[in-house]
């Protein structure tokens, strides 16, 4: 194969990755709206034990999710927290926490395309 054939494979590739992208994200953001409506009308119908569809049970479950925190306040938290246990230096401390849970620096070759 020539450079060029691999450019025209890559460049077909690309707009083919981002088209699936966009359909999985339209695909997603329907089937949340469908959850959200068959919820609203278990919900609004008092239909606790669900409803049969095909063979399966489908029920309003209530459940609890932890929220991710930003970088921000993962560091304020923790310095805080290690303050509480009397560590000196705690916000130079957190630093080198976060440092440390990074990876290594590896170099590499990327392509540049413009």
């Amino acid at each position: 194969m020539s450079i060029t054939s691999y450019l025209s494979e890559l460049e077909s590739i690309k707009k083919e990755l981002d088209r699936l992208s966009k359909l999985t994200k339209d695909l997603k953001d329907k089937k949340n709206t469908l959850e959200e409506r068959i919820q609203e009308y278990l919900l609004k119908n008092n239909m606790e034990t669900g409803i049969k569809f095909r063979g399966k049970l489908i029920t309003v479950k209530e459940d609890t999710k932890r929220k991710t925190k930003k970088k921000r306040e993962k560091k304020q938290h923790t310095t805080e927290v290690l303050q509480k246990y009397g560590i000196r230096n705690a916000s130079k401390l957190v630093d080198e926490i976060l440092e440390a849970q990074r990876g290594y620096e590896v170099e590499i070759n990327k392509l540049n395309i413009k």
